[in-house]
């Protein structure tokens, strides 16, 4: 005697309390189509189906006044969709979920289970900042492989009005079915504020010593990561440099239009210190670069509108940029020395490390190669190891030493194999 042992997934979606809110999930990782970043899921809020011939409603509060920034989704029913899933003791069926996209950003509905007209009745907020349409993606979940593609549809949105209407579903050139859906493009006040922005200006009487940048999104990357099931993809992150100092963003994995939505901020003092932003994808052991893009000096930058830049390889990222004052940017001694008690001996000698000029120094492949040593009265102090970057500026801070101040000397080293070291010169 034989019996079957259903088997059930451990882990259902979950809804979480807000649309806005959501976090890319575990179970929309496996899934084929490589879409955006961010994946939002509908409320936990009771879902109301809506009669088929129902007329269109708003779906937010818009302001006319201003360009539109977020596209409103509601996903309401689909019909006569194919089955996928062969079974021997029932009827055959499919697990349908919705995959939506707009603008690198993504968002999914709930999985309903054997069900080939199913009612979602969903509601969901996607950023758009672009002319693009909306795509939707029905998907078939399983729990031992990777989910199936059953049909798609694109929908071209046209005008700021509530739209309700049903497309055909379609794949490899075949109808396999129909949903219907309203969309509503709107400014929404809201999904704006949530975004990240830049700081303000800061205080213009003060020279300017932070960089601030707002990473928006990229589109069309190269593929780095070649697979021998499936189109390929890459685990997209940036990395911006400029005046010796180095920020990086979050890695975004397995997509060709990531969706940052993110500010970095680093120290920046020479006008004239040119911006380099690399789009990189992330390997087990290091990275590869995916397109890189010079902006010029820092003290030119026309600050704040989002711009898209074109990658030296393939793609483009948008990104925002702001050169300004920073309290926080400030050196400790420097705050330490405006409030000291003039009266009172000194006993400290505060270094800052800026750079040098000359030959590029230092093994290319280490990012321990260079060292500085600081030694004054009878007291030292070092740097940690860096490499020599392309505009000979040494990554270092500030540190500090006690002084007498009786003689200063510094000394740089290249650091050899093992225990060697190289000296490079002294002051």
């Amino acid at each position: 005697m034989c019996g079957f042992v259903p088997l059930v997934p451990l882990l259902e979606p979950s809804a979480l309390p807000s649309a806005r809110a959501a976090q890319p999930g575990r179970e929309a990782a496996k899934s084929k189509p490589t879409m955006g970043a961010c994946l939002r899921k509908p409320p936990s809020a009771p879902v109301v189906i809506e009669p088929e011939d129902a007329p269109a409603t708003a779906l937010a509060a818009d302001d006319l006044t201003k360009p539109p920034n977020a596209l409103h989704v509601r996903i309401i029913r689909a019909r006569d969709l194919p089955a996928v899933d062969t079974n021997l003791l029932s009827k055959n069926s499919s697990d349908p979920y919705v995959l939506l996209e707009c603008c690198g950003e993504r968002a999914r509905t709930t999985t309903k289970k054997r069900e080939l007209n199913p009612d979602y009745g969903e509601a969901f907020v996607l950023s758009r900042d672009e002319d693009e349409p909306l795509t939707l993606v029905v998907m078939d979940a399983d729990v031992l492989s990777s989910d199936d593609v059953m049909c798609s549809c694109t929908i071209q949105i046209q005008g700021r009005e509530p739209t309700k209407a049903w497309y055909d579903l379609t794949h490899n050139g075949e109808q396999k079915g129909r949903i219907q859906v309203v969309t509503h493009l709107v400014y929404d006040a809201v999904e704006f504020s949530e975004r990240a922005r830049l700081p303000p200006a800061g205080d213009g009487s003060r020279r300017a010593n932070e960089l601030c940048v707002v990473l928006r999104r990229a589109k069309n990357l190269r593929i780095a990561d070649h697979s021998l099931i499936g189109q390929g993809s890459s685990d997209p992150f940036v990395v911006i440099r400029c005046d010796g100092a180095s920020a990086q963003s979050r890695v975004v994995s397995k997509n060709l239009n990531p969706v940052f939505d993110e500010l970095l901020s680093l120290r920046v003092e020479d006008g004239t210190a040119p911006i380099s932003i690399e789009v990189r994808d992330k390997d087990m052991v290091g990275s590869d670069l995916l397109g890189r893009v010079e902006l010029g000096a820092v003290g030119s930058l026309d600050a704040s509108t989002d711009t898209w830049y074109q990658l030296d390889q393939q793609g483009a990222i948008r990104l925002s940029l702001r050169w300004r004052f920073s309290d926080q940017r400030e050196p400790c001694w420097i705050e330490r020395e405006e409030q000291r008690d003039r009266s009172v001996k000194l006993n400290e000698l505060a270094v800052f490390l800026r750079g040098a000029s000359g030959p590029k120094i230092g093994d290319p492949r280490s990012n321990k190669g260079v060292f500085a040593v600081l030694k004054c009265d009878g007291a030292s102090g070092r740097t940690s190891g860096k490499t020599w970057d392309n505009e000979g500026r040494w990554n270092e801070g500030r540190w500090c030493c006690c002084a007498g101040c009786a003689s200063v000397e510094l000394t740089v080293w290249q650091r050899g194999q093992r225990t060697w070291r190289i000296l490079v010169g002294h002051i």
